[in-house]
């Protein structure tokens, strides 16, 4: 049995207090380590969630892709990748309904591993795919559908850059045809003399302007500080950055623009936490000055990975060590644009169980995924959840 925990921290409307109900709960995955990364909300209102499988395919990890309706049924799965390893880390829907999916693969390309470019059409079938990058280890983990069209793969480099890992932005005309199929545009690498992660990107449709979200060990006051940089959309010019964070290490993992175009920040803290770490919200107005900085968190680890807005709300998730039932609970929070918590609620057994990332479906609900240890059929599988008023 599944255990639900839910705090009411403060109640400012009865909308608002509404406790949520698990819908529905699934998970899916065989005999080893299945695990997702990420997931979208496709046009036709069905879901699609995108990690790993090494339960089967080629290699010793495959790219797996899982569609599933919205009573969690699955329509269908395919899986990606050669004799290697390859993992999925992000998925995009075009226009035409076909799917690009990015990541990182050992199977083919220049180096260790490389950015990985997928695309298939609707009904998941490999169309083509392509690499990029050097001869060391270059990572996509996000992957923006421009306004112009064009498709942006983000990550991280070791095989360009100033230091042991650097942020990698590339700009792919995935329309290009023949041998250019996926021909690169301009690309773009940031960074200082350590490791700097790229974990979060969006286009604001106000300017056209890419902003990137990241952890950097090259500047800033600690350990690790969020970071957070403004790229044009033309060849990738820097137009401003600014980290954040204390004396020890920060986070940045996922944001959110506000109503005033600034940033809504998630992450996590070490810096005057109550444990090891504590999820952490940061909001920054739009010239990158912060309004305030706050921890939630308990005794042990816990970390917030993904965030979204709805209305004046911003719905966190992550997981906890220090609430719950289990060793990790997924945790999901509900916090007003003051950084004021209005519910938060935890969902696990009692092994590992986290969310890495919130999605709103279209009923006014949630879909949360990430993996678990607690139950499925083999070491951990894909876990999702679908909440509702």
């Amino acid at each position: 049995m599944r255990y639900l925990t839910i705090f009411i921290l403060s109640i400012l409307s009865t909308s608002l207090s509404a406790q949520l109900q698990s819908k529905w709960d699934e998970t899916y995955g065989s005999t080893g380590n299945d695990v997702a990364n990420s997931a979208i909300i496709l046009n036709d209102g069905n879901y699609l969630i995108v990690g790993f499988t090494d339960s089967k395919g080629s290699g010793k990890k495959d790219g797996w892709a899982v569609k599933i309706n919205t009573s969690g049924e699955l329509i269908w799965d395919e899986v990606y990748g050669g004799a290697q390893d390859d993992e999925i880390m992000d998925v995009v829907e075009m226009p035409n309904g076909d799917i690009a999916f990015t990541g990182y693969t050992q199977s083919i390309g220049a180096g260790k591993s490389d950015f990985w470019l997928i695309l298939a059409d609707e009904n998941g079938k490999e169309k083509w795919s392509k690499a990029y990058g050097g001869k060391q280890d270059d990572i996509a983990s996000k992957i923006t559908l421009g306004i112009d069209g064009k498709l942006m793969l983000s990550g991280n480099t070791k095989s360009v850059g100033a230091g042991n890992m650097d942020f990698w932005m590339i700009k792919i005309d995935q329309d290009s045809q023949g041998k250019e199929h996926g021909a690169l545009l301009w690309k773009r690498n940031i960074g200082g003399k350590n490791a700097d992660f790229i974990a979060d990107v969006k286009q604001s449709i106000i300017d056209s302007t890419y902003y990137v979200l990241g952890t950097t060990t090259s500047f800033g006051n600690g350990s690790g500080d969020a970071y957070l940089i403004r790229v044009l959309e033309d060849r990738g010019m820097i137009k401003g950055n600014k980290f954040f964070g204390g004396n020890e290490y920060e986070y940045g993992n996922s944001f959110s623009f506000t109503s005033e175009n600034g940033f809504f920040i998630v992450g996590a803290s070490m810096s005057n936490s109550n444990g090891i770490f504590d999820g952490w919200i940061l909001r920054l107005n739009s010239e990158f000055d912060s309004y305030y900085s706050k921890n939630f968190g308990g005794k042990k680890d816990d970390k917030f990975t993904s965030v979204i807005k709805s209305g004046n709300i911003y719905y966190v998730a992550g997981y906890t060590a220090s609430k719950g039932e289990g060793d990790f609970d997924g945790w999901i929070m509900a916090i007003t644009e003051q950084g004021i918590p209005i519910w938060e609620m935890t969902l696990g057994d009692l092994k590992t169980d986290k969310f890495e990332k919130i999605l709103a479906t279209k009923d006014g609900g949630f879909l949360l995924c990430g993996i678990t240890t607690s139950k499925g059929k083999g070491r951990s599988d894909i876990w999702v959840v679908n909440l509702n008023k």
